[in-house]
């Protein structure tokens, strides 16, 4: 079969919008990840981002500017991936399923459900605001108790995936 006009007009136009998605899917990035733990955490550049490095107190961090060669460039310096040991992951999303992400909805669920109730029957009585305070306790024990920081042990990693 002879490839027609249109035919190669079509392969060439999907290779074009495809290029695109690959070219996002090669971006550098830090990983930071548990052994045997599918759940990682991506650090791309453009991020914000503040660790701990060995003989630190302190945090130090800001805009990822470049990842290469096992260095995090910043602004202003540079840190090499092993010398890290801790990062903060106190505002970072997780991949996968965390139930500790839903805390805030769940913290706003139960003035939501007292709300419903009053507009439902009119008055709220004792035991729709024991379930209220108790769905909004258990979303503020989330909050409360959820993962800020990740340190690199044995088992946790910190590496640049090109």
């Amino acid at each position: 079969m002879i490839p027609t006009y249109r035919n190669r007009l079509l392969f060439l136009s999907v290779i074009f919008l495809l290029m695109p998605l690959s070219i996002s899917f090669a971006q550098p990035r830090l990983v930071l990840s548990k052994l045997g733990n599918k759940n990682k955490i991506f650090f791309y550049e453009g991020d914000e981002i503040r660790l701990k490095v060995e003989g630190g107190d302190n945090y130090v961090g800001g805009l990822i500017i470049g990842l290469r060669d096992s260095v995090i460039h910043f602004r202003y310096f540079d840190i090499p991936v092993r010398e890290i040991t801790e990062v903060d992951i106190r505002y970072h999303q997780f991949g996968g399923f965390n139930v500790a992400q839903y805390a805030p909805l769940l913290m706003l669920a139960g003035p939501l459900y007292i709300g419903v109730d009053l507009l439902n029957q009119g008055e709220t009585t004792n035991n729709a605001l024991l379930q209220a305070a108790s769905i909004s306790g258990f979303g503020y024990a989330l909050w409360r108790f959820r993962r800020k920081k990740f340190k690199v042990r044995k088992r946790n990693r910190v590496q640049i995936i090109k």
